[in-house]
């Protein structure tokens, strides 16, 4: 630490694809910087949406709280 932690999350998307927007400013804010700071990449499949972010994580526990955070969210099915 620091590093940069690639991390993919999969959810359900809605009609407005909230979800990559909505999960990149979780992980802006799990890592105390600002949404524009966040490489993301996105890619949608029927239903799905998989978002793989570059969290710039400084410690351990940054990195336990981001994983915590990004729970919260009832649309997130899986995350690795």
């Amino acid at each position: 630490y620091p590093s940069i932690f690639k991390m993919k999350i999969v959810g359900k998307d809605d009609e407005e694809e909230s979800f990559a927007p909505e999960i990149v400013s979780v992980v802006a804010r799990s890592c105390g910087v600002t949404d524009d700071e966040v490489e993301f990449s996105k890619r949608k499949n029927g239903k799905w949406t998989s978002v793989t972010v570059h969290a710039p994580v400084k410690s351990a526990d940054m990195l336990y709280g981001l994983y915590e955070n990004v729970d919260k969210d009832p649309r997130v099915k899986f995350k690795f």
